[in-house]
């Protein structure tokens, strides 16, 4: 959680039609994910469902949402985990905590990281001076001045060493090697070579790439499937990407298309079939909530 930047304005949820399902008295709040979403009041934080109801109490430093069943707590500057019910299971004595995933978390104990179960056991030795959540059966784990990726038994699993890399996604993954950047299998294979300024994660399919200062997409085979002529974008979503041109943004689809005229002050990635948007300063709103067709679900005037 950050800082809220409007001192004094509170928070809350509203659904699509603009309705509040909860009520707008939080200093902080997240985006939903799994279910729930991280609120806070007079800097203590905890969780609520989508019906308003507090699943954890703000009474935490900091905390993250749940996942695989259970939620990092941040207690006295130690970090620990809860479960549905809001008792803490593992108590809170680490450095950083990562959500589970795949069965285990990435914690550190102080001095370097390792990975635990859900019942708080040792399963990979801290080890390490960097480590990722595992994705896919692997995590990317920095050992000695490189990064490899190893598997649930801490065995090295790719036979090569980088300067950087993130974790798999949709079967790929992005490494750095001499400041560029690339993509690869599994095995460790070279799908999309180190051409690279910058690769982000897949999604939908497609990977947003930097050249020169200009960002596109990329495809699994490396195809350039949106040109990269962009200022800035958003990873694709729901079958669109926002995109920013000439200081305005707009939305484009999977194919390349501009399917959203480039217009926008700001523009958000789409969710849930709605996207937020900002208009410039001459027009009647604020903003709005759109839908992949440009229409106006919920237009607004806010500070956002």
């Amino acid at each position: 959680m950050g800082k809220n930047y409007w001192e004094g304005v509170k928070v809350g949820f509203i659904n699509k039609v603009g309705e509040t399902v909860i009520p707008i008295e939080y200093d902080d709040a997240t985006s939903f994910e799994n279910g729930c979403a991280v609120v806070g009041k007079e800097r203590k934080y905890g969780l609520v469902d989508t019906l308003g109801r507090q699943i954890i109490a703000c009474q935490y430093g900091m905390c993250k949402v749940f996942s695989e069943g259970l939620a990092a707590v941040c207690k006295d500057g130690k970090w620990g985990y809860v479960n549905g019910d809001g008792k803490m299971v593992i108590p809170p004595k680490y450095k950083y905590c990562s959500n589970f995933t795949e069965g285990l978390a990435c914690v550190n104990d102080g001095n370097k990281y390792g990975y635990i179960d859900a019942k708080g056991n040792i399963v990979i030795p801290f080890d390490y001076l960097g480590a990722l959540s595992f994705s896919e059966g692997l995590a990317c784990v920095r050992h000695g001045g490189e990064w490899i990726f190893i598997d649930k038994h801490g065995e090295k699993a790719i036979p090569f060493d980088y300067d950087y890399c993130f974790s798999f996604e949709e079967g790929l993954a992005v490494v750095e090697r001499q400041e560029k950047y690339g993509c690869i299998d599994r095995k460790g294979n070279v799908i999309i070579p180190f051409v690279y300024d910058a690769i982000g994660g897949f999604n939908d399919g497609l990977a947003l790439v930097t050249i020169d200062r200009k960002v596109g997409f990329i495809n699994k085979k490396g195809e350039v499937i949106v040109p990269i002529e962009y200022e800035q974008a958003n990873s694709f979503n729901e079958g669109l990407a926002a995109v920013k041109q000439d200081g305005k943004w707009g939305y484009v689809d999977s194919e390349g298309n501009l399917k959203i005229p480039c217009k926008y002050k700001e523009a958000s990635s789409f969710g849930e079939g709605l996207a937020v948007v900002k208009f410039f300063d001459d027009w009647l709103f604020s903003g709005a909530y759109i839908d992949s067709n440009d229409d106006w679900i919920l237009p607004f005037n806010s500070n956002w």
